[in-house]
């Protein structure tokens, strides 16, 4: 079973001078199973709760919605709205992955004498469309970037972001279409998610006009 994840944010200014965002996610088959284990262990509430931790910063989430969890055979549906409040200094620092970027590289060791056997193949798509906060210009946009893992086309990873009439788009994606690699590749596979967690952790600098 095909494995893909599909992030979408929309992210607007309200008429309170924050920004007010909606967020939808269907997770691939073997997440949802482990998202599935997770909501029915400790409950709904801890599961948005821990997603408003990993925002690293102020924000409120509601109107939470979790389509097909009985439902064994689709993949879970999330959705939910959120507000953040913005301060209204000179410089405001936004990270567009939200609490969706890969914040650590899942292989530790520098080195590795055995294969890499990941679960499945991984093909993660995050799309954002924002609207640039009232009263501030961009000062500075991460830089796009276009990554092959090597030149047999076994996956890439791409980031690009731009900006048109005050609209901010990102399309960031992950694909890895094996999960066996040899010893002899793990250095390059490990490089590659090096590179993914650093891009997904750059923030749009916005500077007030």
């Amino acid at each position: 079973m095909k494995e893909v994840k599909l992030t979408s944010v929309i992210i607007i200014n309200d008429e309170k001078g924050n920004l007010s965002g909606s967020l939808s996610q269907s997770p691939g088959y073997y997440e949802s199973y482990s998202l599935r284990k997770n909501i029915r262990e400790k409950g709904k509430a801890i599961f948005f709760e821990n997603l408003k931790k990993g925002f690293n910063t102020e924000v409120e989430i509601e109107h939470t919605a979790i389509d097909s969890l009985d439902k064994y055979d689709y993949p879970i549906a999330i959705h939910y709205d959120f507000t953040i409040k913005t301060e209204k200094s000179n410089l405001l620092y936004f990270n567009p992955m939200l609490c969706e970027a890969r914040k650590e590289n899942p292989l530790k060791s520098p080195e590795r004498s055995y294969p890499v056997e990941m679960p499945h193949p991984i093909d993660e798509i995050y799309l954002l469309k924002m609207d640039v906060p009232e009263g501030y210009s961009i000062d500075e946009l991460p830089k796009q970037i276009r990554l092959k893992l090597n030149e047999n086309d076994d996956g890439y990873f791409e980031y690009l972001i731009s900006e048109s009439n005050g609209v901010i788009s990102l399309r960031s994606h992950v694909l890895l279409k094996r999960t066996y690699y040899s010893p002899d590749e793990y250095s390059m596979l490990r490089e590659f998610f090096n590179m993914v967690v650093k891009k997904q952790s750059e923030q749009i600098v916005l500077k007030k006009k």
